[in-house]
């Protein structure tokens, strides 16, 4: 699948996106100072991998575009991630002749990724909530 093509069926679309609940988990990141510095392109590559990983793709309920068609172009990395997934699908259900459908592509990186941020957001929330549980418990004796 050639940039050309890619760029000619996808510009000014907004392929890559998440859940509305998790459009506000990357809100919250941000003020994060570590999640601050981490561009949202990389951490949606995070989440599909994680989501990989996991073996477990979660259709979206609702979705809300986060990152642009021009945008993924820019960065090769993030595109081959996105492209070897897709490969990988199709080779799994003898489906390689559709090896050129973009939207499936997409599809396939946004469940995955909404599988992974689902999975980071319990990790956050989870640690946070065991943080708090244990300042608490310090004011408690």
């Amino acid at each position: 699948m050639s940039n050309d093509a890619f760029t000619d069926k996808n510009s000014g679309r907004i392929p890559l996106c998440v859940e509305e609940d998790i459009n506000q988990f990357f809100d919250d990141l941000d003020k994060v100072a570590f999640f601050s510095k981490v561009r949202r392109l990389d951490l949606f590559i995070l989440a599909v991998a994680i989501g990989y990983r996991q073996k477990e793709r979660t259709p979206l309920k609702n979705s809300h575009g986060i990152i642009r068609a021009e945008y993924i172009l820019d960065n090769s990395d993030a595109l081959a991630i996105i492209q070897a997934i897709h490969i990988d699908e199709l080779r799994k259900n003898a489906q390689e002749d559709k090896i050129d459908d973009l939207s499936e592509a997409y599809r396939i990186a946004n469940e995955y990724a909404n599988t992974g941020f689902h999975r980071l957001k319990e990790e956050v929330v989870s640690r946070f909530f065991r943080k708090f549980i244990s300042s608490a418990s310090k004011y408690r004796h």
